[in-house]
């Protein structure tokens, strides 16, 4: 970077850092009184009232035009993680995962994080209460880019692999059914139960596998990540189909052309119709190809509904069961204190 704009860029760091700073501090202001004046409700109120107020000091000061693209790139780059499933809310992740060895040769991520030379701060992890909401553009962009995504509702990816059991491995990431396999947390009876994805068969949580997939005709659940990749995976295969269909049909063109050629037809049509039948064949052919991608998107329209009352209907399915698990175990808290009486 020139002497020219190294200036503004330190200062825009020094700003950043000191609202860090400033937020940390009322952070820390806010635990030490929140035990006998302020609720946690009121406390989160008044930090997401600082970190509009930053933002809206940040919008009005004038920034150089480098530090400008920089901070149109970091918002970019931020809303299309977020359109595709990144999460800013997670809780910081245990320094091991319950029940798994660590491997020899390899040093455990609690050995990490304990040697003085890493510098790592696992308590930023969580990034919806970080200064860092303002710089991914605000609150109000952040939170539209994650209801994108939560909005998006049942594919049809037959392209995707499907698997009905688990795979158990020694390897890091392997399928466990303590845990979960992406954010490491630990699963429950009642409230935190655990699911299989279909795809990677790795036992993951709720939260880390809230999309479903169609594959021939049957919805499975699947990982958050496992569905990025099955939608990219069939689009590829929808591309690749209509590829090899259009080189069939060209193919089918030359071959029916030469034929003419060989039987001295080509020549004597042109002749009669000054070549007003290859319009007309081009012409019937741009009608047909229409008709076809009318028809496509009227029947994908239709597939995104029915994926849309599918989903609606497993989340009813879900609250059912969880009822009746609630009221199974209140049975059987009745039966046992009726017993324990006489």
């Amino acid at each position: 970077m020139s002497e020219h704009n190294e200036g503004p860029f330190k200062h825009y760091l020094t700003m950043v850092s000191s609202q860090m700073k400033g937020l940390r501090a009322l952070l820390a202001k806010e635990r030490q009184s929140n035990a006998s004046v302020v609720s946690s409700v009121a406390m989160e109120a008044r930090i997401e009232i600082d970190l509009k107020a930053r933002e809206s000091d940040e919008n009005n000061l004038e920034l150089p035009p480098v530090l400008k693209n920089i901070s149109k790139i970091v918002q970019a780059s931020a809303e299309l993680l977020l359109l595709n499933g990144a999460r800013i809310s997670m809780p910081s992740p245990p320094s091991s995962r319950l029940n798994r060895p660590t491997l020899s040769g390899y040093n455990s991520l609690a050995m990490t994080l304990e040697d003085p030379k890493t510098k790592s701060s696992r308590e930023c992890l969580p990034l919806d209460r970080n200064v860092l909401v303002a710089l991914f553009g605000g609150v109000s962009r952040v939170n539209s880019a994650l209801k994108a995504f939560k909005s998006k509702s049942v594919k049809v990816a037959d392209a995707c692999e499907i698997g009905s059991t688990s795979i158990d491995s020694d390897a890091p990431g392997g399928s466990d059914s303590i845990s979960c396999a992406i954010c490491w947390s630990e699963f429950g009876v009642v409230s935190h139960r655990k699911h299989l994805c279909r795809a990677s068969r790795k036992f993951v949580c709720r939260e880390c596998s809230t999309k479903r997939v169609v594959v021939n005709g049957t919805e499975h659940r699947i990982s958050d990540g496992q569905y990025l990749l099955a939608i990219a995976d069939t689009m590829k295969a929808a591309e690749k189909t209509k590829a090899e269909r259009a080189e069939r049909m060209l193919e089918h063109r030359r071959s029916a052309t030469q034929a003419r050629k060989a039987l001295g037809l080509e020549s004597k049509t042109r002749e009669l119709f000054n070549g007003a039948t290859d319009e007309t064949t081009e012409t019937h052919l741009k009608d047909r190809f229409a008709n076809a991608m009318s028809g496509l998107g009227q029947a994908k329209n239709a597939v995104i509904e029915r994926g849309a009352k599918l989903e609606n209907l497993a989340e009813k399915s879900e609250a059912l069961e969880q009822a009746s698990l609630d009221f199974a175990n209140m049975a059987k808290e009745l039966n046992r204190s009726q017993n324990s009486w006489w």
